[in-house]
């Protein structure tokens, strides 16, 4: 029982890691922090698109990331 309950924290806390890596990944992108828009070759009008979509992946999987490590 303990091993499961473990498992799920520690996968909770990668989940809850790579969302916030996703959503630096957007701030990045919308600041152009490390001229980051040229290095991937983003287009301006796609720009805003890109960077909602990453909020959105990145916020849902921080929910889920923080549901798992609550859950434990």
């Amino acid at each position: 029982m303990t091993d499961t309950v473990t498992i799920r924290a520690l996968f909770g806390a990668i989940q809850s890691g790579l969302a916030f890596s996703v959503m630096f990944l957007a701030l990045a992108l919308h600041f152009d922090l490390f001229s980051i828009q040229s290095a991937f070759g983003i287009a301006d009008e796609a720009l805003g698109f890109q960077v909602a979509v990453l909020l959105m992946v990145g916020f849902v999987s921080l929910v889920g990331g923080l549901f798992l490590v609550y859950d434990w």
